[in-house]
C-alpha cells in the first residue's frame, strides 16, 4: 500500500479492481490478503501433519532419485548394500572420505546417477540414518524405518564418532604420503611436508619442514616410514588395545551367570515372581547392550594382515588408530632416535634403539615375516 501511494500503482485481481486510494479499497485489500495468508498457513499445517505422520509410520521421504542400496520400492539391493556396509566400516576404522571415494571409483563403482563417487557423496551416505533403520523428523529420531536397515546401530554410531573426530566438514584427506600430517618438526612444531625427489637416480619420498626456522628438519621417507610402522606393529603385537581394554565375551558370560543364579534363587524359593521379573529384565537389557556395543570393525591385529593390499588412505587410518604425531629432531641418516612418537594413549616414546624394531623379536607368531633361503628374515608386511 505504501508503494502504491508512492508510485501511484493501481491493483487488480480476478475478483475485480482494488482501489488503494480509498479507505474502503484498502480494507478490502487487507481482508483479501488475510484470507489468502490464512489459506496458505492451513495448507502448510496439512503438509506438516502429513509429513510427521509419514515419519511416525517409518515411511521414507519420497524423492526423484532412489537411495543407493535400495530399489525404488525400498527393497535392499545386495550388491549396493555390500558397498554401503563397506563404506561405514572403513569410516568407522578412521579412513578418510577421499580415500574411500578414490578406491570405489578406481574399482569402477558408480552412484545411482551413474557418476563416480566423490567425498561429498560418501559424506552424504554416512549421514543417512535410514541405513541403520532410524527415521528422522526435524533432526529427531521419531520411529524405526518401515524398510529393512542395511547396517547395525553400533556401526552407525562408530562411523558418526569417526566423522566427528575428523574435525572437518567433508572429512576428506588428499594426503599423498604415508606420514604426511603425522610428522612434525622439533624446531617449530609445524607439520612436515612431503615430496618425491631423485636420490641416486631413484625417486624417493622426502619429508621436510616448510617453515624458515633455522632449526628446521628434513629426512628421507624410506627408513622413517619403516621405523614408525614397525613401532606400531610391535605395539599391536603386544595386544595393546586401540580404545581401552574390554572383553565382551567375559562380560556376556558374567551376565548369563547372573541370569542363571536368579533362576536358581527363584527355584529355591528365595525370590518370588514379582522380584524376579524386573531383575531378569534388567539383566537381559544389559546383555543386549553389551552385544550391541561389540565393535564391527576388525580387531587391531587382524586389520593389519592385508597391509600390502591396502590403499594409502587405509594404511594412514590404521596408523592414526595408535598415534597422532611423530616429532622429528635434527640429525643425519637413518637414526630412529630422531623420532619421538606421541601415542593416542598419552605416552611419548623415543625410538632410541634401532634393535627394538627388528622384526625377529616380536612378529614371528603373527606371520608378518618371511624366512629367506639364507636364513635371514624379512618383514613381509612392509614389502
Amino acid at each position: 500500500m505504501s508503494l502504491a501511494d508512492e508510485r501511484g500503482i493501481a491493483l487488480a485481481n480476478v475478483s475485480g479492481e482494488v482501489d488503494l486510494t480509498t479507505s474502503g479499497g484498502r480494507l478490502i485489500a487487507r481482508i483479501k490478503g488475510a484470507v489468502a495468508r490464512q489459506e496458505a498457513e492451513r495448507i502448510g499445517e496439512r503438509v506438516t501433519r502429513a509429513l510427521r505422520q509419514r515419519a511416525e509410520r517409518g515411511l521414507p521421504q519420497p524423492g526423484p532419485v532412489r537411495v543407493y542400496g535400495y530399489s525404488r520400492d525400498w527393497e535392499v539391493v545386495p550388491a549396493e548394500a555390500a558397498v554401503v556396509v563397506e563404506v561405514f566400516e572403513r569410516k568407522a576404522a578412521g579412513e578418510s572420505l577421499y580415500g574411500i571415494a578414490e578406491d570405489l571409483t578406481g574399482r569402477g563403482l558408480r552412484t545411482v546417477s551413474g557418476k563416480p563417487f566423490g567425498s561429498a557423496m560418501i559424506l552424504h551416505m554416512l549421514k543417512k540414518p535410514g541405513y541403520a533403520g532410524r527415521r528422522l523428523y526435524r533432526g529427531e529420531v521419531i520411529s524405526a524405518t518401515s524398510y529393512p536397515p542395511i547396517i547395525s546401530e553400533s556401526l552407525w554410531e562408530a562411523a558418526q564418532k569417526s566423522l566427528r573426530k575428523s574435525g572437518t566438514p567433508s572429512g576428506a584427506n588428499s594426503r599423498k604420503h604415508l606420514l604426511s600430517g603425522f610428522l612434525r618438526c622439533s624446531a617449530c612444531s609445524g607439520p612436515l611436508g612431503g615430496g618425491v625427489m631423485l636420490r641416486s637416480g631413484r625417486k624417493e619420498v622426502r619429508y621436510f619442514c616448510t617453515s624458515k626456522h633455522p632449526g628446521r628438519v628434513t629426512t628421507w621417507g624410506d627408513w622413517c616410514e619403516r621405523a614408525v610402522v614397525s613401532a606400531v606393529l610391535l605395539r599391536v603385537s603386544r595386544c595393546a588395545p586401540i580404545s581401552g581394554p574390554r572383553n565382551y565375551e567375559v562380560e556376556v558370560e558374567g551376565v548369563d551367570r547372573e541370569i542363571e543364579n536368579l533362576r536358581a534363587a527363584y527355584g529355591r524359593g528365595d525370590l518370588d515372581l514379582a522380584d524376579l521379573t524386573p531383575l531378569l529384565k534388567s539383566a537381559r537389557d544389559k546383555r543386549r547392550e553389551i552385544l550391541a556395543s561389540v565393535p564391527t570393525v576388525p580387531s587391531a591385529i587382524a586389520a593389519w594382515e592385508d597391509w600390502p593390499e591396502k590403499t594409502l588412505s587405509e594404511r594412514r587410518a590404521l596408523i592414526s588408530q595408535h598415534l597422532h604425531a611423530i616429532v622429528l629432531s635434527r640429525g643425519r641418516g637413518a637414526d630412529p632416535s630422531r623420532l619421538s612418537v606421541h601415542w593416542n594413549s598419552g605416552e611419548i616414546e623415543t625410538l632410541a634403539d634401532p634393535g627394538n624394531y627388528d622384526p625377529e623379536r616380536r612378529l614371528v607368531d603373527l606371520g608378518w615375516i618371511t624366512q629367506n633361503d639364507d636364513g635371514t628374515v624379512k618383514l613381509g608386511i612392509l614389502g
